[in-house]
């Protein structure tokens, strides 16, 4: 799959999944509204714009909204401290960025490099670190058996739900660790795959089964023949520009300083959610997601779970679907 239809596919499934800075003030204990989102993330901004008809209320426990889309300055020059870029932007997201009144920008090649020891390897020459001929064949080998899983519908699969990825319940038991040492992948290869991941997903070899990790390996390992493409795209003040335009436009709908402390499924069927007003950092807790054992407090019996990870191991990623779609009063 080109990096460009990955990238484009993701930012969809967040707009699927669903905070002007200032704070909002408070209402009422217990009063109603139609959505409660926790977290000012860009699913969550997203959610909320697509549900702004309705009575909405976002949660952003930082003090300003963005998630994992995140930037710093350093000298004039703004940098991304999390997501970096998305594919070119179709459909639905090209509609979106137009109506919040923001221009993605394509980034010029080379848009992949490796630093090692002290250099930096990049465009046809990415591959200058390995250090041998067999490492070099090993990494066409890598590059080959990720294509043919991915090839295999997995990433499809992924989409669609736990149905549809019974049939790869082996690779699902398999951390990619594992799989790459018994495979006998030279180990430059295996910590390689290891930054990669860290970067991505927060998350080491150790910690993401193979079946999670297939559909990103495929497209992301370096292309020397592919140097001067580059397909992804940003904008002029990074990636943080997306929630921040979301933001303004959902206005004082979006409370920041505002740390969830329980959500709870009562017997009426609607779902309370208490928040902190004034809490400030950035870890991120919420009832739509959060990573291993965090998500086991908001996931309860009333709840879809979705397992993205090994599902009998608490390490991996877990995400837990609401069904309930009354109001919530907070």
């Amino acid at each position: 799959m080109k990096r460009r239809e990955f990238l484009t596919r993701v930012a969809a499934a967040a707009l699927a999944t669903g905070a002007a800075t200032a704070r909002r003030p408070a209402r009422a204990a217990d009063e109603a509204y139609d959505v409660v989102i926790v977290g000012g993330g860009i699913a969550g901004v997203a959610a909320a714009y697509l549900l702004a008809e309705g009575d909405i209320l976002v949660l952003e426990r930082g003090r300003i909204p963005g998630g994992r889309i995140s930037s710093g300055t350093w000298k004039g020059f703004r940098y991304a401290r999390g997501t970096e870029y998305i594919g070119e932007p179709d459909g639905v997201i090209a509609e979106w960025f137009d109506e919040l009144g923001i221009r993605p920008v394509a980034i010029p090649p080379p848009t992949g490099a490796v630093a090692y020891q002290g250099e930096i390897y990049t465009g046809r020459d990415i591959l200058g670190f390995l250090p041998s001929r067999k490492a070099l064949r090993d990494y066409g080998r890598l590059a080959d058996v990720f294509d043919d899983l991915d090839a295999g519908a997995i990433e499809e699969a992924l989409f669609e739900g736990p149905a549809a990825l019974r049939k790869f319940a082996a690779l699902d038991r398999l951390s990619v660790q594992d799989w790459l040492t018994d495979e006998g992948f030279d180990p430059l290869l295996r910590k390689l795959v290891d930054v990669e991941n860290r970067g991505l997903f927060g998350a080491a070899n150790a910690d993401l089964s193979l079946l999670f990790d297939v559909p990103e390996m495929a497209w992301n390992l370096h292309d020397p023949d592919e140097a001067d493409e580059s397909g992804v795209y940003t904008f002029r003040g990074g990636m943080i520009e997306v929630p921040e335009a979301a933001a303004r436009a959902l206005g004082r709908r979006v409370v920041t300083g505002a740390e969830a402390t329980a959500v709870e499924v009562l017997a009426d069927g609607l779902v309370r959610v208490r928040y902190r007003a004034g809490g400030a950092g950035t870890r991120r807790d919420g009832a739509i997601g959060d990573p291993g054992d965090a998500v086991t407090g908001h996931c309860g019996a009333g709840e879809d779970r979705v397992v993205s990870g090994r599902q009998a191991d608490a390490r991996f990623h877990r995400l837990c679907r609401l069904r309930h779609r009354q109001s919530v009063p907070h």
